[in-house]
Parts: C-alpha cells; structure tokens; sequence
C-alpha cells in the first residue's frame, strides 16, 4: 500500500496536473480546439511542461540545495510559502502570455486562468493553514471539467469527469495513508481547488 500511495502522489503532482489535463482535453475533445492540429498541440504541451512543470520544480530544488527546504514534499506549511508564491506568479504571467498569444483558442487560456486562480487562493490559504495541493489540484480538475460539460455538450468531457472524481478519491486517501495530510487539510484542498476553478471556468466561459 505505500508503494502504490507515493506512485499516486507522484502521477497526481500537483505541478504536472495541468499538463495531463491539456494532454486529456487534446486528446480527447479535439473539438474544442479547431485548427489546432496534432503538431501545434504537441508542441505546445512540451513548452507547457517545461514552464508549469520542470522549472518551478528546478526551482524548489535549488531552494532544497540552500536549505530554504527539507525536502521535495516540502513537509511543514512554513517550507510551502516561498514556492507557492513563486508558481502563482508564474502562472498567472503564463496565463497572460496565453490569452495575449492564443487568442484564436480561449478554452486554453481560460481554463488556464481557473488553474491559476486555484494556485493563487492555496498560495493565500498556505500563509495561515497547510492545505493538501494533491486534493487543491484533483479538486480542481474536476471542477474545470464539471463547468466545461455545463457548457458543452461531450460524453468524452462527462467520461473524464468521472475517471478524474475516482482517481481523486484514489491520491487524497494515499496522502493520507502516507501521513502527507491530515484530513481536514485534505478537505481545505477539496474546498480551495474546486470551487474556484468551477466558478471561474463557468463564468467565463
């Protein structure tokens, strides 16, 4: 059981969310995304991986290497402040640059406003309460996905939001198997991920 909790912690970084669900929505929904061929999407999900992804990882390994953190997992909530704030302000410029860039497309920058919306308010919560960014970042994809079927009507969009309520359930009991969190900090990770990501999305949109 712990084997298979930390490979589920380590598939559901809250980092490479983001990453899968473009990946799913390309791959799945290609609809959403006319004129966007398979080129253009595997090209953007490479530069998406590199900046959502491997940099602000690079970035809290440097600060591990100055002592700024423990760890990786990044254990207390004080470890947790400086490279939430910094991944918030790197998304929001990357939604900026999105919705200035790719106009033609706005379920991308949209959704990408919802993730960073979520990134931003667990950032805020992070000063005061130490907040599960496992169940912030599963909660939210569900969230984006439920405001995406509101307004399209897609079985594959319905499918996803399904496979991803599941799989949640799956990573935020490995995170509590493994002592990552506790419940009620698994529970202000639900609230901070999903309703804001919902909100924002079905507004938007």
């Amino acid at each position: 059981m712990e084997n298979i909790s930390k490979f589920l912690s380590g598939l559901a970084h809250p980092l490479l969310l983001p990453t899968v669900l473009f990946s799913c929505l390309f791959h799945f929904s290609p609809e959403l995304f006319p004129g966007f061929n398979r080129s253009a999407y595997l090209y953007f999900l490479g530069g998406f991986l590199l900046i959502t992804f491997i940099i602000p990882l690079l970035a809290i390994f440097a600060l591990k290497i100055t002592g700024s953190v423990t760890s990786l997992q990044m254990p207390t909530r004080k470890e947790r402040i400086i490279p939430f704030l910094f991944v918030s302000l790197l998304y929001c410029f990357i939604t900026y640059q999105l919705a200035t860039q790719l106009t033609a497309f706005p379920i991308i920058y949209l959704v990408m406003a919802a993730i960073s919306m979520v990134v931003v308010l667990q950032s805020v919560f992070t000063l005061f309460v130490k907040v599960s960014a496992h169940s912030a970042g599963m909660s939210g994809g569900i969230g984006i996905l439920l405001a995406m079927g509101y307004h399209y009507d897609s079985n594959i969009i319905f499918q996803l939001l399904v496979i991803s309520v599941v799989l949640a359930g799956a990573v935020m009991s490995a995170r509590l198997y493994l002592n990552a969190h506790t419940p009620i900090e698994i529970l202000y990770g639900i609230i901070i991920g999903f309703i804001p990501a919902f909100v924002t999305l079905y507004v938007l949109l």
